[in-house]
């Protein structure tokens, strides 16, 4: 994967190396985000570690259940 944080993909929509027509697809199982410009899947989480990861970035205190 050419992004392995949340951090990271965030940076990539916010300097333009995605555009913002690339959705994050969110399901029950997976996130994740295909460049159709590249033709490559650039980012795959599991949705709890990116909830993990979200709250970390918006610094809110958390436990993990």
């Amino acid at each position: 994967m050419k992004y392995d944080t949340l951090r990271q993909l965030k940076d990539a929509y916010d300097g333009g190396q995605l555009g913002r027509d690339v959705p994050l697809m969110l399901d029950n199982d997976s996130a994740d985000v295909y460049d159709e410009a590249s033709n490559e899947d650039v980012f795959e989480m599991h949705p709890y570690d990116l909830l993990r990861q979200a709250l970390d970035l918006l610094g809110i205190p958390h436990d993990q259940a």
